[in-house]
């Protein structure tokens, strides 16, 4: 082999790579809008459909009774709508915490833990809470499907980019609905 042959080779070997890598220094901004528009995001062998997942959710509370609510929106409420449009993850966040709330909040008023609640993740409290029979399976996995879809916001599994404006006001309803259920849970 002399040395045109050698370059020749060489070419051969990065021409494919090269057009590759051209490709996608120059479509690296419209591959960016397109990809950010999409609602399904796969991570390390995870594939989740937040939407999906939130109709499932809403389907399981469907069936549930739930004491009227007050219509009016406090503050709080305001605040995570008014955040759902800047970050949708974020008013994910702002729900979920409004649901961990009412989580510590029922295991005092039903005085299901040895321990102050506080000192408990809400991981624990829900076990508690179903441990005791005060939930049922279905409220129970409602809890455990919004604590995921919280995770997977937080920790960056999905981002703004992957949660719509719509998909977090779903959010927010079913953290609404599950809080409704909760407070409705006595001694």
């Amino acid at each position: 082999m002399n040395k045109l042959e050698f370059i020749s080779s060489i070419i051969k070997s990065l021409a494919w790579p090269g057009a590759v890598l051209t490709m996608v220094i120059f479509l690296k901004q419209p591959l960016v809008k397109i990809l950010s528009n999409l609602n399904r995001v796969t991570y390390n062998n995870l594939e989740m459909d937040f939407n999906n997942k939130l109709e499932e959710i809403e389907t399981t509370l469907e069936d549930k009774q739930l004491p009227e609510s007050n219509n009016q929106l406090n503050n709080n409420d305001k605040e995570i709508i008014t955040v759902a449009q800047i970050s949708p993850a974020a008013s994910i966040t702002m729900s979920w915490s409004m649901v961990e709330k009412e989580i510590m909040n029922t295991v005092k008023r039903t005085a299901v833990s040895p321990d102050y609640p506080l000192y408990n993740s809400p991981l624990k409290n829900i076990q508690l809470l179903k441990d005791a029979g005060t939930i049922d399976l279905d409220t129970l996995n409602s809890l455990n499907e919004l604590r995921e879809l919280r995770n997977k916001a937080v920790h960056g599994h999905l981002s703004d980019e992957n949660i719509t404006y719509l998909e977090a006001i779903k959010y927010y309803d079913l953290s609404k609905k599950v809080t409704r259920i909760l407070r409705n849970i006595n001694r």
